[in-house]
């Protein structure tokens, strides 16, 4: 199988002003899963697509695949990573004149992250090779559901889950299919790990990793 992992990184975020290049402890978001890339796959089956020349030099610090800036189109607020998965893959196929079978999608907004736990979910992956998910309880968090202008608070069991933005692995052709890393018949990969499921997407997110990253 070949697989291809993307680590998208734009330039430009609503909350957090330049969040993928914002440190963990001395390592900036995307170095870090550039360094996590790494640990598991070929630098030759590593893609940083980004619209940013100053995130680009990570690419050749890290001596990873990068195939020239990304569009404006795929660079704004509203684009998918998907979207972005898409194009890359196809640019990359384009250019190499290689087939892809599956993608790996790595984004910087989650710092810490496992190998054991990519050797589990890609096993997950490889038995069935549906959409496979990385996903945290949401057991006890309060949920309020919108109906008529009426509130009301929805329930949650223990088997609710949400993704937590570690890991997503699918095949090209379900994502070239549904434009999608989620969908309805998807495996899920339960993270133990509370310091895994952090995912940076304001400051007190950034602050709380920092601390967290202090103690280990």
């Amino acid at each position: 199988m070949n697989n291809l992992v993307i680590i998208p990184a734009r330039k430009n975020s609503k909350r957090l002003k330049n969040k993928n290049l914002l440190k963990i402890g001395n390592v900036s978001l995307v170095e870090r899963s550039l360094k996590f890339a790494l640990s598991i796959e070929n630098k030759n089956n590593i893609i940083l697509s980004t619209d940013s020349k100053v995130i680009r030099k990570f690419a050749k610090k890290y001596k990873t695949i990068f195939l020239g800036l990304r569009p404006r189109q795929l660079s704004s607020s509203s684009s998918t990573s998907a979207d972005v998965c898409i194009y890359e893959v196809k640019r990359y196929e384009n250019y190499f004149k290689k087939k892809i079978d599956n993608i790996i999608l790595l984004q910087p907004t989650s710092p810490f992250r496992s190998i054991n736990f990519f050797k589990k979910t890609f096993k997950i992956f490889k038995k069935n090779f549906l959409p496979t998910v990385s996903v945290k309880s949401i057991y006890g968090e309060i949920i309020f559901k919108q109906k008529k202008n009426k509130t009301q608070l929805v329930s949650l069991l223990k088997d609710h889950y949400k993704p937590d933005g570690n890991l997503y692995i699918i095949r090209k052709k379900d994502l070239f299919k549904h434009k999608s890393f989620i969908v309805n018949s998807c495996n899920l990969s339960f993270q133990k790990s509370k310091k895994n499921t952090i995912d940076i997407d304001n400051i007190y997110d950034l602050e709380r990793a920092n601390v967290i990253y202090k103690k280990n």
